[in-house]
């Protein structure tokens, strides 16, 4: 078990002494009385996200399937989880969702060569709940490699690249043809309050 778990999910010894240092630090650059108030509990389920991205992607495109095929690199499928589990803190009549994704939701439209990969990409409402995983993470900051050496090659900004283009180059790198299998899950399901 990890250290923290080990610790009741309570801040160790080594964060608060980090915490310590950054209150100091805090105090140091702003000239001001920084006081830095030690959680009960430590636990991260979400961050913020970017904003101003190519194409965001929203809880409500997940449920039907994800992006369109011409502008996905990849497919992945995981439940809507908003607490890791934990009994009645998640949306439990929502479907799993099996959904296309690219890499828009992750290249900044109005910094040219900026892209975030993470929790912190260009997620909207609850598709942070299933993005966050790492295995999507890992593929789609894969991808963006990929698509920052094809951007430097041609001259051109990272955010004129498109999944289409990176997905033809990773198969060409692979040798493996991409499998999309996005399956819209609304059924007679009517879904207009999942943002």
């Amino acid at each position: 078990m990890r250290q923290i778990e080990l610790n009741d999910f309570k801040p160790t010894q080594e964060m608060i002494t980090e915490m310590k240092e950054l209150e100091a630090w805090l105090r140091k650059i702003s000239g001001k009385d920084i006081k830095v108030v030690i959680p009960s509990e430590v636990y991260i389920r979400h961050s913020l996200n970017i904003t101003d991205v190519v194409d965001p992607l929203t809880g409500k495109e997940i449920i039907k399937g994800g992006t369109s095929a011409e502008n996905s690199i990849g497919t992945f499928s995981y439940e809507f989880d908003f607490r890791g589990g934990v009994k009645g803190l998640g949306i439990n009549y929502l479907p799993l969702p099996r959904y296309n994704f690219g890499i828009e939701s992750a290249l900044a439209k109005n910094v040219n060569n900026l892209a975030v990969v993470g929790r912190s990409s260009g997620y909207l409402g609850i598709a942070v709940a299933v993005s966050r995983i790492q295995t999507i993470n890992i593929y789609q900051g894969q991808a963006i490699g990929v698509a920052a050496a094809i951007a430097n090659q041609k001259g051109i900004p990272l955010n004129q690249m498109t999944s289409a283009e990176v997905r033809k180059k990773l198969e060409s790198l692979t040798g493996r043809k991409t499998k999309l299998r996005g399956i819209n899950r609304t059924g007679n399901r009517y879904y207009s309050h999942i943002k």
